[in-house]
């Protein structure tokens, strides 16, 4: 992809996407079709027609919920950080959890103790789950 004379940017299966700056510009697409040997899951080698380029679009990004979603992945991967270092890891992907209180018992009493100053969100009570083997 050139942009106003300038190369930009490569698309391919690994990199469909590509941030254009704010504001009117010359865009040229270069399009070629090969196999490159760099597969994405869901993605096959070749298919049924051959090689093909299938169109392109321009979308609006909301650059604020862009940055969001950065900091909400940040704080993600600091807390599966925070989980492996006590051995606790959380399921992939969305739906239900395993209860995630067999956690070592200093930490529980730090939580409970931060509770209790006021840092848990007020009134809030620590309690385990009924099937826990670990109480609070």
């Amino acid at each position: 992809m050139y942009l106003d004379g300038e190369p930009w940017a490569g698309l391919d299966v690994g990199h469909p996407t590509c941030p254009l700056p704010d504001g009117a510009a010359t865009l040229w697409l270069d399009c070629s079709t090969w196999v490159t040997g760099i597969w994405v899951r869901g993605f096959e080698s070749v298919g049924a027609y051959g090689l093909r380029f299938d169109g392109a679009a321009i979308v609006v990004r909301d650059q604020t919920a862009w940055q969001l979603h950065h900091d909400l992945d940040a704080l993600r991967q600091l807390l599966n950080l925070m989980l492996a270092d006590e051995g606790l890891k959380l399921p992939r992907g969305n739906g239900y959890a395993e209860p995630q209180d067999d956690v070592a018992p200093p930490l529980r009493k730090q939580i409970k103790r931060k509770i209790a100053d006021g840092g848990g969100g007020g009134d809030t009570i620590p309690r385990s789950h009924p099937g826990s083997r670990n109480g609070w």
